[in-house]
């Protein structure tokens, strides 16, 4: 099988690529031919090269609309819109020549935002793979382009198998047919994945950023101490 893959950033912190790299990883050992796409040529991109494994950068932005947060965003919010409009233009048409040279099986785009993988993949009518990691709008407040209801349709379009990493992102975009859950982690069968004794601790794991709901864990967890006698149960961060 031939995979081509797209990332939608190129940095080595990110879950989403942590996870993209277990998975080529593995896949490189099953004798799996893929080639991965990245939007510049820094971060994984580097080591992606190091590797030996087959990439290609291409320019293109997030499929959303500019932010308008502050009056310089205002200012330069239509030279954005139209830089992020041709960007992405330009990344489609190089990206079909890309494809049509290397005839991919399928396409897989690591996540939502970033559509240029699906209209390749529906021009050349090949399945493609949706990772459907975010709440857009309400978790990190973008608004995709052209309109909500567009990305809905082009998500239950039929050449899409989408993977959500919740039921929670599953139920947010009504998804159903083609859809399926599979919780952000890729792990080999034989690697331990818990330990059935243990303290008693809450876990929060991941990026230490606002919008990854840091702060909210800390408060709850400053409730929850003043409520409980046992003042052992900590909060542990992994991140």
């Amino acid at each position: 099988m031939k995979i081509l893959y797209i990332l939608h950033d190129t940095s080595i912190y990110s879950g989403s690529t942590k996870s993209f790299m277990n998975l080529i990883l593995y896949l490189k050992n099953v004798n799996t031919d893929f080639m991965v796409i990245c939007p510049n040529k820094q971060g994984i991109y580097q080591e992606l090269v190091k590797r030996k494994i087959p990439v290609k950068a291409l320019m293109y932005k997030l499929n959303a609309y500019p932010s308008l947060n502050s009056l310089k965003n205002i200012v330069l919010y239509i030279p954005r819109l139209v830089r992020l409009l041709l960007a992405n233009w330009k990344s489609c048409q190089d990206l079909y020549k890309i494809a049509t040279a290397y005839r991919p099986d399928i396409i897989h785009t690591n996540v939502s935002v970033i559509n240029i993988g699906y209209k390749t993949a529906k021009r050349m009518n090949i399945p493609h793979v949706w990772h459907i990691r975010e709440y857009i709008d309400t978790g990190l407040n973008l608004h995709v382009f052209p309109d909500k209801k567009t990305f809905k349709k082009e998500l239950n379009s039929n050449i899409n198998h989408l993977i959500c990493i919740t039921k929670g992102i599953q139920d947010f975009y009504n998804l159903t047919t083609h859809s399926t859950v599979i919780y952000d982690g890729v792990l080999s069968r034989n690697t331990e994945q818990y330990k059935k004794e243990k303290k008693k601790y809450f876990l929060f794991a991941g990026r230490i950023e606002e919008n990854k709901g840091i702060k909210d864990v800390i408060t709850a967890y400053g409730k929850f101490s003043q409520q409980q006698s046992d003042t052992n149960i900590q909060l542990w961060i992994a991140g």
